[in-house]
């Protein structure tokens, strides 16, 4: 039962992000500056939560700096496509 839970869990936020990205979009618009303005929010308050579970404590590696600059091109490129998806579609359809 408790995996039914997570589930619902991840559904809901994953909805919620969809839907918070398409109010940001509405209000700031779709180009590619916005793009990185939304992953970048993201990405620093992510880096925020990380940085506290981890004790505070802040360690890298060369493979990991190298996964985190793909990581991040993936996110600004996703960000980017999903805004003009959402300029033509409506949010229940994407």
């Amino acid at each position: 039962m408790e995996y039914y839970g997570l589930i619902l869990i991840s559904v809901l936020m994953f909805g919620g992000c969809f839907a918070l990205n398409d109010e940001y979009r509405k209000l700031r618009g779709s180009n590619f500056k916005i793009s990185m303005e939304s992953t970048c929010i993201g990405a620093v308050s992510g880096l925020v939560v990380l940085f506290a579970f981890s004790g505070f404590t802040f360690d890298f590696t060369p493979f990991t700096l190298l996964i985190a600059i793909i990581g991040a091109i993936n996110g600004v490129l996703f960000s980017y496509c999903a805004f003009k998806a959402l300029d033509v579609i409506n949010l229940s359809l994407f």
